[in-house]
């Protein structure tokens, strides 16, 4: 965490609560019970891409989705009803339980009076990204979670021991806040979730022993994920990560047994396969290699024929066929 800040809102009128939500770019269609008196309050705790919400609603209220938004929600409902209705798995009622959605397949949700609950949003990228770290290898899937968890469940304890100590690291003033230790917590909370949360990557974590590996490694792939469509000398990746590029190769090969380069090859070949999946009738199968790095297309062909079990034309040529039909 780079910055992050706190901030508290109370709401005592819904037209209050549609600005604020306008002002945000979410400009969601609020639903207010007219017989109840309003009263809605938030403190939000600022993460750089991830957010931690504790809401108090006194009166019952709700919202159906507008805007396209790609986070994910972790909620816990301590007091009253959370209701959720996700496309694709219908409607989801939680109390005293945690129940992880994506914002993806959200349509709407509920409030009911004297609702209580601390909500973690996370930007899907980032996620997504650690989840890359934590594999060793890039992953293109989307993470699909167990909406609900039951009350016995041992994730939210964990994450409940995480999110009192945010609180307290914001509490605590600016004059002893650490960015380092609030990095931390933030890098906690995602490890917490990947791993202790049920979804369709999860065999991916059991399959293989892994080891918990030093943060210029997490910066090193991060730095690769945000510039893989630039130049890139392992000395440059070096840099970033605040390391030299040997013991960066020595860590590569210990903690993802490959090399950098290697790696950020893996990379590359996930994003022309995207680039080749997607309308790409505008352009050529030569000009996504180049696009992404490789200069060299029949080296090119060869890395993502290994990779894919196909030539990228053959991939392009399917892409092609799916949209005439």
């Amino acid at each position: 965490m780079t910055s992050s800040n706190i901030s508290s809102v109370h709401f005592k009128n819904a037209d209050f609560l549609r600005d604020y939500y306008n002002n945000c770019g979410l400009s969601p269609e609020i639903k207010v019970e007219s017989s109840k008196s309003f009263d809605y309050k938030k403190t939000t705790y600022s993460m750089d891409g991830m957010y931690l919400c504790s809401t108090k609603s006194q009166s019952g209220w709700g919202f159906a989705k507008q805007a396209v938004t790609d986070v994910y929600f972790i909620s816990f409902t301590h007091a009253g009803v959370s209701d959720w209705e996700m496309g694709g798995l219908g409607r989801v009622s939680v109390s005293q339980q945690m129940c992880i959605i994506d914002s993806a397949n959200l349509i709407q949700g509920h409030y009911t009076p004297g609702t209580f609950t601390d909500t973690i949003m996370i930007e899907a990228p980032l996620l997504h990204r650690e989840f890359s770290a934590l594999v060793g290898y890039p992953c293109f899937d989307r993470l699909n979670f167990v909406p609900v968890l039951p009350k016995s469940s041992k994730t939210w304890p964990l994450f409940r021991s995480i999110v009192d100590a945010i609180r307290l690291y914001f509490d605590s003033g600016q004059d002893l806040q650490s960015p380092i230790a609030a990095s931390y917590l933030k890098q906690a909370l995602l490890l917490t979730l990947l791993e202790s949360a049920p979804h369709n990557q999860s065999s991916s974590l059991s399959t293989k022993t892994r080891h918990a590996h030093p943060k210029f490694i997490s910066r090193a792939v991060d730095y690769m994920q945000h510039n893989a469509d630039k130049p890139i000398l392992i000395s440059d990746v070096a840099d970033y990560a605040h390391t030299s590029s040997r013991n960066l190769q020595i860590g590569f090969k210990r903690y993802k047994d490959t090399t950098p380069m290697r790696y950020l090859r893996m990379i590359r070949l996930g994003r022309a396969h995207n680039d080749l999946l997607a309308d790409s009738r505008s352009e050529t199968w030569q000009s996504i290699a180049a696009k992404w790095g490789f200069n060299d297309t029949l080296l090119f062909a060869k890395y993502y024929l290994q990779a894919y079990q196909e030539l990228p034309q053959q991939t392009m040529l399917k892409s092609t066929e799916g949209i005439i039909k």
